[in-house]
């Protein structure tokens, strides 16, 4: 077995523990990046080629690249992160007799803080979704990310079969992060009908079928498809927002910052319950709920100023 044998051998292993195809492939990515950095160094690619001294300057090598988020820095943090991964898995399978890269420091990246959007933006998401030649699927996503604070990957995984939608129970399930299920509630329960995100999600099952009618050879248990019938991808859901955002002229239009809009209006709302946000998110780092934390309370701060009883319930008193 040489490292070529040992990046398959990890895939193979991550496959069967349940990890999603984007991780693996993540994984893949990067082991193979390194045998690359192997071969322009004309070394073999034996285990004796997982040293620090070799990883140190494959990141070197991939730090000149620049290729990535933030000049590729954090392509390089993936990239040890990996390395390191993939040198533990080998250890514990008794493939290596030590770990090489145990004490390979990771480099540091700094951290930007993601903002949420902003009510404006949203409608500007929603206005430029109705453009869209799939407008009813557009408009939905955007509903259904702002609504749950779920990951894109999650809902482009969503099938319907995992969909609630009686009266009483307005629901979805989705597979997170290590193969958890969780079961999300959407929509609006003051309101009869659950409310615009529950009326867009019916029309757009309505659209879906009849394509199905059309096509059935292309029926997929998945919510969210493509314009020709197939399972939207997570790298699909993440153009369309793009493009959205693009059309709406939003800066940094990515997925993501719908969750992050989602969690500060959630403890806007339930100050302090950060166990119920947890249990809807599913995993959060410590230090993202700090994040949310603090944005959701410079938001409280700004209300209390525009509802201080001092300043305009007693003066409204007369005082």
């Amino acid at each position: 077995m040489d490292l070529y044998d040992a990046a398959s051998y990890h895939a193979l292993a991550l496959q069967a523990a349940g990890k999603s195809p984007r991780t693996v492939a993540l994984y893949l990515t990067y082991e193979r990046r390194f045998l690359d950095f192997l071969e322009t160094r004309k070394l073999a690619a034996t285990f004796a080629a997982l040293t620090p001294v070799n990883v140190r300057q494959a990141i070197l090598w991939q730090q000149r690249s620049g290729r990535g988020k933030r000049g590729g820095a954090v392509a390089v943090k993936m990239f040890a992160v990996t390395m390191k991964a993939w040198a533990s898995f080998l250890t514990t399978e008794g493939v290596l007799g030590g770990n090489p890269l145990l004490r390979l420091p990771v480099p540091a990246v700094l951290e930007i803080e993601r903002q949420p959007y902003t009510r404006t933006e949203v409608l500007a998401f929603l206005e430029a979704a109705k453009q869209s030649r799939t407008a009813g699927r557009d408009r939905l996503l955007i509903h259904l990310l702002l609504d749950t604070g779920a990951r894109i990957g999650e809902l482009t995984g969503l099938e319907i079969n995992r969909l609630q939608l009686d009266a009483a129970h307005r629901r979805l399930t989705v597979i997170g992060k290590g193969n958890r299920q969780r079961t999300i509630p959407f929509g609006d329960p003051t309101v009869p009908d659950g409310g615009e995100t529950v009326r867009l999600l019916r029309g757009y099952l309505r659209e879906r079928d009849a394509f199905f009618d059309r096509y059935p050879a292309r029926i997929t248990a998945r919510l969210f498809l493509t314009i020709q019938g197939f399972a939207l991808s997570v790298n699909g859901a993440e153009d369309v927002i793009r493009r959205l955002g693009w059309s709406a002229g939003i800066q940094d239009a990515v997925p993501h910052r719908f969750r992050h809009t989602f969690a500060t209006v959630y403890l806007t709302q339930y100050p302090g319950d950060e166990s119920g946000l947890r249990a809807i998110l599913g995993h959060v780092s410590n230090e993202v709920m700090r994040h949310y934390l603090h944005l959701s309370a410079g938001t409280i701060a700004q209300r209390s100023g525009r509802v201080s009883p001092s300043q305009n319930w007693l003066r409204a008193g007369g005082r």
